[in-house]
């Protein structure tokens, strides 16, 4: 079974705590990759042209993550499998537009992020 990273544990995540407002989704969703590309600009020290690509890749994987909520018609399995896929690839691209000295400090940030979310699924399980 491949693993999703933190990063894409936490986008996924997000999308679905949200609740069934449209208008709300698109909000706090637009939030999520704002507060994402904050971190990864300060983290990663991101050129202007590396965010803006970067933010381009976020948006995509949103718009598509939404399309594939929507077609899901309610199957939450088949709709982690199709997000798990999705958030992969994001990482993918994300990953070729950084430096070797940035993927370095990106993989340590996904592998905080999958502690924390890992966490939150334990706390989450034992509810």
């Amino acid at each position: 079974m491949k693993h999703i990273t933190p990063f894409a544990w936490a986008i996924i995540m997000a999308l679905v705590a949200i609740c069934a407002n449209a208008e709300a989704q698109e909000r706090i969703s637009a939030e999520e990759i704002i507060a994402s590309m904050k971190q990864l600009g300060e983290r990663l020290q991101l050129s202007p042209e590396q965010e803006q690509k970067i933010s381009l890749i976020l948006s995509e994987t949103k718009g598509a993550l939404k399309k594939d909520r929507e077609m899901a018609g309610g199957d939450r399995w088949a709709l982690m499998r199709s997000w798990r896929e999705r958030i992969e690839t994001m990482d993918v691209k994300i990953e070729d537009e950084l430096s070797d000295a940035q993927r370095v400090i990106y993989a340590e940030i996904k592998r905080e992020r999958r502690k924390k979310m890992m966490q939150k699924m334990r706390e989450w399980r034992n509810r």
